[in-house]
């Protein structure tokens, strides 16, 4: 599972003809705000100690976002489209596994 993220990660990622490439590092950032703005969406929905995490989770998701080159439209349509990839590549039963696998890469992207 690992390598499969990986390679797709070293990929260019475009959502739209008029939009941004996202290339490297980029597509990096682009992945884990994806990744972080979900996890603090469920987050906020959640009781609790997670809402803490939530609002963790949304600051880095945002830092990551704000990072990318294009407008904020362009970063929008490459989130959703970012997010729609993750969904469809990545089986439900696999989401546990694939988040432990970009987690470090997250991470180090984050400070």
């Amino acid at each position: 599972m690992s390598i499969l993220v990986l390679a797709a990660t070293a990929l260019p990622f475009r959502a739209a003809a008029e939009d941004v490439t996202y290339e490297g590092k980029d597509v990096e950032r682009l992945e884990c705000a994806a990744i972080y703005l979900a996890v603090a969406r469920d987050a906020f929905e959640a009781e609790g100690d997670a809402q803490g995490h939530a609002a963790v989770a949304m600051a880095s998701g945002l830092a990551l976002l704000d990072a990318l080159p294009g407008t904020m439209a362009q970063k929008k349509r490459a989130l959703r489209a970012m997010g729609r990839r993750i969904a469809s590549e990545t089986r439900p039963e696999d989401l546990g596994d694939y988040l432990r696998s970009v987690e470090a890469r997250c991470d180090r992207l984050d400070r």
